[in-house]
């Protein structure tokens, strides 16, 4: 099965891959270089992904809460420098 799928690879690049034998397989340059820029993109997307996941765990965007002023500053805003929020943007009150 996997013979196949190379196969049809090289067919595709126009190009082999592999130098095969009775007893064994071995990388041709071309496809040393087309392993090498493949485990480069693998290790891209892996990144993207990562960092894609980094990001959903950051709030973002604006947190608008309307209450009265000292309510705001007996409860909300040590609740907030608690939590670590009062570092995602300044109070507009």
């Amino acid at each position: 099965m996997l013979s196949k799928q190379i196969t049809a690879l090289e067919a595709a690049l126009g190009t082999r891959l592999l130098q095969r034998s009775t007893r064994r397989l071995q990388l041709t340059q071309t496809g040393n270089d087309y392993l090498q820029r493949y485990r480069e993109i693998l290790r891209q997307i892996e990144d993207s992904k990562a960092r894609i996941q980094q990001l959903q765990q950051i709030p973002q965007g604006t947190l608008r809460i309307n209450a009265a002023m000292a309510l705001g500053l007996t409860a909300l805003a040590p609740a907030f420098a608690e939590s670590g929020l009062s570092a995602y943007g300044a109070c507009s009150c």
